[in-house]
């Protein structure tokens, strides 16, 4: 048995901040962490079978106050996504779809 476990290395992507620490709060399928420096870093995994859109990564926008937002979907993102938020230095987009 055991769950898949997917490592991401956040450091990647040409930022200056450390990789959070291990001060965690859960939230279902989103995950808040804080850095050394009091940076708050939410995380949330789409596993659904359809593209994430705008409206699922607004409304992760809106109920975390965050520093910086990292989704994760499993198949990928709409174009519309990519066009409102590949631009947007606080959020990545992870296309786990391949």
């Amino acid at each position: 048995a055991g769950h898949d476990v997917l490592l991401f290395d956040v450091r990647g992507h040409g930022r200056n901040e450390p990789v959070p620490t291990v001060t965690v709060r859960n939230f279902r399928d989103d995950l808040l962490a804080v850095t050394r420096r009091g940076k708050r870093w939410a995380f949330e995994v789409k596993w659904r079978n359809k593209a994430c859109g705008i409206r699922e990564i607004t409304s992760l926008l809106a109920k975390i106050d965050a520093d910086r937002y990292i989704v994760l979907s499993r198949k990928g993102f709409t174009s519309a996504a990519h066009v409102r938020f590949d631009q947007q230095k606080n959020v990545t987009m992870v296309d786990l779809a391949g």
